[in-house]
């Protein structure tokens, strides 16, 4: 399953490795890179929720409001689809 390309596979590991770097650097205050890493996550994986998230956070630090919004929206819709949204959900999803 690892070498499958398919969501469990090459592409989820590459997301989570980029999504985790994200935080890393996004820790340290390094922001642009930390955008970096996570536009290339969600561009590898777009359904990685985590990577959203942590692309929501850098759109955050850069002032992009809108584009932050968006992507939380986009992991609100994801879990509504599958039962697992709420009302509190945004403001759940950017606090993790």
């Amino acid at each position: 399953a690892l070498l499958s390309g398919r969501a469990g596979g090459v592409d989820d590991v590459c997301a989570t490795l980029l999504s985790n770097r994200c935080a890393a650097r996004l820790g340290r205050g390094m922001v642009q890179l930390a955008l970096s890493d996570a536009l290339a996550a969600v561009q590898v994986a777009p359904q990685h929720a985590r990577a959203r998230v942590r692309l929501a956070r850098c759109l955050l630090k850069c002032d992009a409001f809108a584009g932050a919004l968006e992507q939380v929206d986009v992991v609100i819709a994801r879990r509504a689809a599958v039962g697992a949204a709420d009302s509190a959900d945004r403001a759940r999803i950017v606090q993790e």
